[in-house]
């Protein structure tokens, strides 16, 4: 079994020497290998390499499909016998054990059976790179490009897929590596490191009713065989103590294949771009009997949908795969793919137009190999690896911008709209969902209760205040289920600037009742009085030119005697006077200004509106009933 997985990797490994090399027209290119690092690799000492040029064979399927390899040769016949391994590059190229050999004039006829390359190579090593720089539509110095638009992909019944835009750039730089010994194939590496896939895909899917689409496959190429091309990759190797090459034959095919299925229950239109650049490491290792992978994968994914119509749910998968597979000396060999995979699901209500959108995008690369080619009956390997999925839903959160905590007139429109924006999970605007405005408390009014965000992902609205208690407006959005998304609700409020109204002391530093002393003056050998102060209640009456503020208070004198070091040398009993404090005021939109009656100075003193029928004054904090 070790054997045969030996042959397997060696298989593998030249197989995919030609993903770099597919091309639009059919002609063979030779590939010289870069100069070995490893042991120049020894054949085996029954091989025969075929020379096209003295041998030519007969390429009738039937007689290939029979093992019946029929060359045609000038001058001395060929020395070739039951036990030989013959090798050549004619059409798609062969490895074959030779069971029987006949001459007949310029004939010499084989019976053959399927070799493999662990038959070929006894010993040593070599290994080299290959890019896809030859490939049809290439863009710009190297990789493979590939674009399509406007592609009715599939269309039957109610269901209608069209592939708006297609576009794939493939640059990946192989690195093959074989080590071999008389086991067979002791070492395998197959990589491509800081490998570039970029792409882009937008489709539209419109449903006529509810349909189910079961997974479909197409390939979105005009003329898939356009993709295939021939590769002759001669190795240097040794042969009975002399240098040769040996040809390594590969025809190589490139695909681009769209898979796509579809749940939906009722008519939708829906039409979504995926966009992906990424850097990737991905290949696979043989060493000491077990595999290894290499894979790594930095992918910088976008996705955007475009056009969302019909009260439905959905659910669609969508993946754009560009393929590489190969036929190893005329047999099914290795393939690799990394495919932009995505799926899609979402809800729109009626008539409401809530709606939402869930993606998940992520990347799976595959790669493996059919075993044909070897003397062991169909083991085939494969190995896939898939990303971490990029989860994105839409609308995701609304956030408030601006407007908020504003001063306004009873009865009149705020200076600044109210307004919000709408996220992605990605934290990208959203256009088109809709705003609802809601005005909450106080009575007022805004100028549209419903709105769709901008291209920018904004809404906003006007508000009218009403005129008494909270002003509150709330702002939400929903999905297509009717539940909130994130951030819901948003609250806006505003406060009166107009200050008309009489007002009640509810509290002050220091608190009501608390006796604070006023004065207290020692100028020696007399008496003063020692006054404290003690605020009871309070008013305030604005109107709309100016206003008063009322004190109830009561005060307390103490008469005290004093010597020349203000020692106390009498103390009166406390007397108590009540009475009023009474201060006149005009007003703006920040300040009381308290005029002096006695000095004729005006004190300035700020007020803060804590909410629409509160205010905070002299330390004091009166509420407007």
């Amino acid at each position: 079994m070790i054997k045969k997985l030996l042959k397997l990797v060696v298989l593998f490994t030249a197989t995919l020497l030609l993903i770099v090399s597919c091309s639009k027209n059919d002609d063979e290119e030779t590939t010289t290998p870069e100069t070995p690092t490893s042991t120049v690799p020894v054949l085996e000492d029954n091989v025969k390499i075929i020379d096209q040029t003295k041998l030519q064979l007969d390429v009738t399927p039937a007689k290939i499909d029979e093992g019946i390899y029929q060359f045609t040769f000038t001058g001395t016949a060929p020395t070739i016998k039951s036990g030989d391994l013959i090798v050549g590059d004619q059409g798609e190229g062969f490895i074959r054990n030779v069971t029987a050999s006949k001459v007949d004039g310029n004939t010499i006829t084989l019976q053959t059976t399927q070799a493999s390359m662990a038959d070929l190579f006894k010993e040593g090593g070599f290994n080299f790179s290959l890019d896809m720089n030859d490939l049809t539509q290439k863009k710009a110095a190297s990789g493979f490009s590939y674009t399509i638009s406007n592609r009715s992909i599939y269309q039957e019944g109610p269901l209608s897929i069209v592939l708006n835009k297609g576009q794939i750039d493939f640059d990946p730089n192989w690195f093959f590596d074989f080590k071999f010994n008389k086991t067979g194939i002791t070492f395998f590496e197959l990589s491509a490191k800081n490998a570039k896939l970029n792409g882009e895909l937008t489709a539209t899917v419109t449903a006529a009713q509810a349909t189910t689409l079961v997974n479909k496959s197409s390939s979105i190429l005009t003329n898939p065989k356009a993709f295939t091309k021939e590769h002759t990759i001669w190795v240097p190797a040794v042969l009975l103590g002399i240098t040769v090459l040996v040809p390594v034959k590969i025809v190589a095919k490139l695909d681009l294949i769209l898979d796509y299925s579809a749940t939906i229950n009722a008519a939708i239109t829906r039409q979504t771009t995926f966009a992906s650049t990424n850097t990737f490491n991905l290949g696979i290792q043989y060493a000491n009997g077990q595999w290894n992978d290499i894979n790594s994968f930095s992918p910088v994914n976008k996705f955007t949908l475009s056009q969302r119509t019909g009260n439905a749910k959905a659910t669609i998968n969508l993946a754009l795969t560009p393929k590489v597979s190969f036929r190893l000396y005329g047999q099914a060999g290795p393939y690799a793919s990394v495919s932009l995979m995505e799926q899609l699901s979402g809800a729109i209500a009626s008539p409401s137009l809530d709606w939402d959108f869930k993606a998940d995008v992520w990347l799976k690369a595959t790669a493996g190999v059919e075993i044909e080619i070897l003397d062991f009956d169909k083991l085939d390997y494969n190995k896939s690896i898939e990303t971490e999925k990029l989860f994105y839903t839409t609308p995701y959160k609304i956030e408030s911008v601006s407007g908020n905590s504003q001063v306004g007139e009873a009865g009149k429109q705020l200076s600044n709209p109210l307004k919000v924006r709408i996220i992605d999970n990605l934290e990208k605007i959203q256009s088109n969902v809709p705003v609802y405005f809601k005005v909450e408390s106080g009575g007022g009014s805004v100028q549209t209760s419903s709105i769709m965000t901008d291209e920018n992902g904004f809404a906003q609205t006007t508000w009218k205040l009403g005129t008494s208690g909270e002003q509150v407006v709330t702002v939400s959005a929903k999905k297509g289920d009717g539940t909130n998304i994130l951030g819901v609700p948003v609250t806006f409020t505003a406060l009166f600037k107009s200050l008309i109204g009489t007002w009640t002391l509810i509290s002050a530093t220091p608190a009501i009742g608390t006796f604070v002393p006023d004065y207290i003056q020692c100028v020696g050998n007399g008496d003063i009085v020692m006054e404290e102060n003690r605020i009871n209640s309070g008013q305030m009456i604005v109107t709309k030119d100016g206003g008063q503020i009322i004190f109830n208070s009561t005060q307390k004198y103490n008469n005290i005697t004093y010597d020349d070091k203000c020692k106390v040398t009498q103390d009166s009993p406390d007397t108590f006077t009540e009475g009023t404090d009474n201060a006149a005021f005009t007003y703006d939109e920040k300040s009381f200004f308290i005029k002096d009656v006695e000095s004729g100075t005006i004190d300035t003193y700020t007020y803060t509106l804590l909410s629409a029928n509160k205010v905070s004054v002299l330390g004091c904090v009166f509420e407007r009933k």
